[in-house]
């Protein structure tokens, strides 16, 4: 027997519909469906009906592909369960991130930077920003994940919800072994310099036709 598709959304789907103002009830009745089919929508991040995804989509004053991935089923028989949270080793260097999955195989994240230099246009040159671990992880909830290693963050994206925002607490050597383009040095437009609400966070990465963000080694804009 032929497995579904599941149309997963590339941006947490509960996080969209708070922002936008809309109740589940409301929600419920655009999508001619019950509240409780729309919590198990929100909380799969995705449904297997591409009519459904059509709805929420126009909802949102989206394009279909523009919002949801359409995954082959056979690939997501395994749990969603995200992976057990690794230990603060001492002597390491950490940064704090905010990832999420957008695909099979990628993620997008952010980072606080911290300012290096001027550069042009009311642009800076800024990296991601170290943090003290026990201060960091004092001013958080249990919310976060600690990734050391290459293994741990490949078990993490192989297996976190797609759009789904996770908070992590990442080792440098970790990032030096796959995910070296965190560190880089990045021009940043001003405006580019809020994000969730906090300031100084940025989309870290080369994305084509991005030009308020881009790294001093790859102005052409790349995608990561």
């Amino acid at each position: 027997m032929r497995q579904s598709n599941i149309y997963f959304c590339v941006y947490d789907l509960k996080k969209i519909r708070n922002t936008w103002g809309i109740t589940i009830t409301d929600m419920a009745d655009k999508l001619f469906c019950s509240t409780r089919t729309v919590d198990r929508i929100e909380s799969l991040n995705g449904t297997s009906n591409r009519k459904t995804a059509e709805l929420i989509s126009g909802v949102y004053s989206y394009h279909l592909e523009d919002l949801f991935i359409d995954v082959d089923g056979r690939l997501f028989n395994a749990s969603f369960n995200p992976p057990q949270s690794g230990q603060v080793v001492e002597g390491m260097k950490y940064y704090m991130v905010r990832a999420w999955r957008t695909s099979l195989a990628g993620a997008h994240i952010y980072g606080k930077t911290m300012w290096i230099d001027n550069y042009c246009n009311n642009n800076e040159i800024r990296k991601l920003q170290p943090i003290n671990i026990a201060e960091a992880i004092a001013q958080m909830d249990n919310d976060y994940l600690t990734v050391n290693t290459k293994d741990e963050w490949m078990n993490w994206l192989m297996h976190a919800k797609i759009g789904k925002e996770q908070i992590m607490i990442i080792s440098e050597e970790c990032i030096q072994r796959c995910l070296s383009y965190l560190l880089d040095e990045y021009v940043v437009a001003q405006s580019a310099l809020t994000k969730f609400g906090l300031q100084d966070v940025v989309l870290l990465g080369d994305y084509k036709n991005r030009t308020d963000v881009f790294s001093i080694n790859n102005s052409g804009g790349r995608n990561v």
